[in-house]
């Protein structure tokens, strides 16, 4: 027998009618139940008797019930019905049995071949006309049909009990014991743990020898908990396990617009199907009530005691045999993606930081020339190359540590931009604890303020010198040649001098300076306003705000200035030009903002938030003016009055970029530098 028998009745008198009415009056009956009284019908339905499962059945008397479209198998039992209903060339070929069909002529051409192709296919289309078919190899759907049948007190015939027993028992592995994915896979974690239960749940005795044979194998790979997500749900489902084991399936999802790119429907074609289901069970935590059985099934699939189990710490867990898709470098990078997205939007935008650093206990990923290996051999080769050079891979803490203590770290270019991500991380939080010790009216050591600033400080430039020693990355190149491999931001120079004014720069403060009304999801008000004056006339006054400002010109003159046509044979351009219209680099154009901004923020709070006098020395173009700040070693307190000059042209050439973008938030910059413009003019309030 094949694994597609479909539960069915065991009266085969009514082919297509009072049966089909009976069940559709069954049908209707359960409609008129809400989904919230569902299971509570479930629980108040007697348990069915057990199956009694038998060596073999008669497989004459099997038919297969097609009701629009829908295949079930039906076991005949009386004679007469027998008769009425006699077996179709398409069940006699299904359950393997003669068709005692004429044997076809030999084909002479092509056309004949065809022609005998047709005539076979012919005798298998069932009455309603379509041909049947079945799902075959898979073998992780039977059980859930079983599973189903059990946990909704499905009665069970014994006809299909035996058969499906005889063929799970037949595709059992004979070496290994156990079940595979497929008929004709190695047995797994997933398969051992369906199929056992399957047969559990059919009455199998735990004793069998291929039951304790599939036991031990289970075992061997981890037991249920090192099975896939699927495996973990049924048995959730089943009440075998906690939810706690399932990772989550969230039926939210299903509300996602279709335009979204993460929306359901991409991702596999039986998604709606298999999927809907599953979240709307997960969201309601069902679980069958507990059975002798289940009860059992407790302490057979799990390698440790089912009630010191923490079935949170497992859900992750998977057998290596199950393991198809390794997703380890995979999820490392996603995680490290997000962790730099997190730490990079925080200082931009001004909004929280959820990610800490000493919470990513994982590994650095591979390079990037390991990850895209079109072979072993290639892999093998740059691995080698890689460890002659003594770069090897090193955890995300440990790369971190070092670069605290100014040490360089050996990895490749991404691996170097996460470590400067959780440089500007830990500047980050330690820069919020103490906002928040000052919030407590507790005062800060300004002695130990300023030695972890200056730590963080010392670090980036250590990073800074190692990357360029090491990858190769000079002054001489912006290197945009990295791409995309880098992370959210490509540039491993804007990321180093962006650090260096998160730092000292708040986002907020500036724009509030800057006269927004509307800020983080909350108005700005006259309190909000006055406030943010007086910190920016204490933070202009310090020279860490200048050095911050420093590395502003610098990172403006490297991207304005120097672009893609630094060290390319080209020319250099007479004046400083940029366009965010097709840049690669999203976050490049909001960097140059935030740049501009605690610039101007330095020259109006310096000037007392007085309108600067027209400029009367000759005309500076924005190049010669970003170069002269930025071949600076250090910005005196004399010449950071002197910024003004210059200023408003640089403004404009950003604001005239930025009004040229596609995204709105750069239009909404480009608002804001034309009102920086007007207030240096005096024609802003």
């Amino acid at each position: 027998m094949n694994g597609s028998l479909k539960n069915g009745s065991t009266n085969g008198s009514h082919r297509n009618g009072s049966s089909k009415n009976g069940s559709a009056t069954h049908h209707e009956e359960k409609l008129l139940l809400s989904r919230k009284r569902v299971a509570e019908a479930i629980a108040e339905q007697p348990w069915p008797k057990k199956p009694r499962i038998l060596e073999k059945t008669d497989v004459s008397r099997w038919r297969l019930n097609d009701e629009d479209g829908r295949h079930r198998w039906v076991y005949v039992e009386d004679n007469q019905a027998l008769k009425d209903w006699p077996q179709s060339y398409a069940e006699k070929y299904y359950l393997g049995l003669p068709l005692g069909l004429p044997d076809l002529p030999p084909p002479e051409s092509p056309l004949d071949a065809a022609t005998n192709g047709l005539t076979f296919f012919e005798k298998l289309q069932l009455d309603p006309g379509e041909w049947g078919c079945e799902c075959g190899g898979p073998m992780f759907l039977l059980p859930g049909i079983v599973i189903t049948w059990y946990v909704t007190k499905t009665p069970i015939s014994t006809f299909h009990a035996t058969e499906i027993k005889n063929y799970l028992f037949a595709r059992a592995d004979p070496e290994l014991g156990g079940w595979g994915l497929h008929t004709e896979g190695e047995s797994t974690a997933f398969g051992c743990t369906l199929s056992y239960t399957a047969l559990r749940l059919l009455g199998v005795d735990a004793e069998d020898p291929i039951m304790v044979k599939a036991r031990a194998r289970l075992h061997q790979l981890g037991g249920a908990t090192s099975s896939p997500h699927w495996a973990k749900w049924w048995l959730a489902v089943l009440g075998v396990a906690s939810w706690d084991l399932v990772n989550p399936v969230p039926p939210e999802l299903w509300l996602v617009p279709d335009w979204v790119p993460i929306a359901p429907w991409r991702w596999w074609i039986h998604i709606r199907q298999v999927y809907l289901p599953m979240s709307y069970i997960y969201s309601r935590r069902w679980s069958c009530e507990e059975t002798d059985v289940t009860r059992q099934l407790k302490n057979e699939l799990f390698v440790q005691q089912h009630a010191s189990i923490n079935w949170k710490a497992h859900r992750n867990d998977i057998a290596t045999t199950d393991n198809y898709h390794p997703k380890t470098w995979s999820m490392h990078r996603v995680v490290f993606g997000a962790f730099m997205m997190d730490i990079i939007h925080a200082t931009m935008f001004g909004h929280l930081a959820d990610m800490a650093p000493d919470e990513i206990r994982l590994p650095l990923p591979c390079d990037d020339s390991l990850w895209a290996a079109p072979n072993p051999d290639s892999f093998r080769s740059v691995d080698s190359t890689w460890r002659m050079y003594g770069i090897k891979q090193i955890s995300f803490l440990e790369g971190l540590k070092s670069a605290l203590h100014c040490n360089p770290v050996k990895t490749h270019s991404f691996g170097r931009m996460i470590i400067m991500c959780g440089l500007l991380s830990v500047g980050w939080h330690l820069s919020h604890r103490d906002s928040q010790i000052k919030w407590l009216d507790r005062p800060t050591r300004t002695s130990e303020h300023d030695t972890w600033r200056r730590t963080i400080l010392k670090a980036f430039d250590i990073w800074k010198e190692s990357y360029d020693a090491d990858i190769g990355l000079s002054e001489t190149n912006l290197g945009e040649s990295h791409g995309s491999a880098n992370g959210p931001v490509q540039s491993p120079s804007v990321l180093y001098h962006f650090a260096h004014i998160a730092l000292q720069v708040d986002i907020v403060t500036c724009q509030v300076f800057a006269g927004a009304k509307r800020l983080v999801n909350r108005k700005i008000s006259t309190r909000d306003y006055s406030n943010a004056v007086a910190r920016m006339r204490i933070w202009s006054s310090k020279a860490s705000t200048r050095h911050a400002v420093l590395h502003a010109f610098k990172l403006l003159h490297r991207v304005l200035v120097g672009g893609a046509r630094r060290g390319s044979g080209y020319p250099p351009l007479q004046d400083a030009w940029y366009s965010c219209r097709n840049e690669a680099d999203p976050h490049r154009p909001w960097s140059l903002y935030y740049a501009a901004l605690g610039i101007w923020s330095l020259v109006r709070a310096l000037n007392g938030g007085q309108a600067l006098p027209p400029y009367s020395g000759p005309y500076l173009s924005t190049a010669t003016y970003l170069t002269r700040i930025a071949n600076l070693s250090e910005l005196t307190e004399e010449t950071a009055r002197g910024l003004g000059d210059g200023l408003p042209d640089l403004l404009r050439l950003l604001q005239a970029s930025f009004e040229d973008a596609h995204a709105e938030l750069l239009h909404e910059a480009a608002e804001r530098l034309k009102t920086c413009r007007e207030l240096m003019a005096g024609a802003g309030t």
